[in-house]
């Protein structure tokens, strides 16, 4: 997971820290920790990246639609998780944009999807990793 930006007004601890400078550096990661003032939000924007390739499987199907957004929505916990597909790839792989709320309150859960709703991916380009299952019809919610 690489973090692009926590946001809000709470704290995020991403649980690792180094435990020996030097080469190989050694790091121990415990589980994150956010905390949330009463009437407050974190929003936490993070890609997976790396690791081996995803095989396309044709999972394209969306459950929610915010904006030019067709993401995955999901609850864990008190979090709600929106997964944004980037152009041409199925949900589940590398290179998809995640936005991760921690609120209890309706108005920041607002704050927050708005965030979803502004983002925006660059025109697909050559090179570009791709699923030749893409299609217009494939990423819209399903009803």
């Amino acid at each position: 997971m690489y973090v692009l930006a926590v946001l809000g007004d709470g704290s995020w601890s991403g649980g690792c820290s180094i435990l020996a400078k030097g080469s190989p550096e050694s790091m121990q990661c415990t589980n994150e920790t956010v905390t949330v003032p009463s009437g407050g939000v974190v929003v936490k924007v993070y890609l997976w990246y790396g690791a081996p390739a995803v095989a396309c499987r044709g999972d394209t199907e969306a459950n929610a639609t915010f904006g030019l957004n067709a993401v995955r929505q999901t609850a864990k916990g008190d979090a709600i998780s929106w997964e944004i597909r980037a152009p041409g790839n199925e949900f589940g792989q590398t290179n998809n944009i995640f936005v991760e709320a921690h609120t209890s309150d309706a108005k920041q859960l607002a704050r927050a999807q708005a965030t979803v709703t502004s983002f925006l991916f660059e025109p697909a380009h050559d090179g570009y990793p791709a699923c030749a299952t893409d299609s217009p019809e494939a990423s819209t919610p399903a009803s």
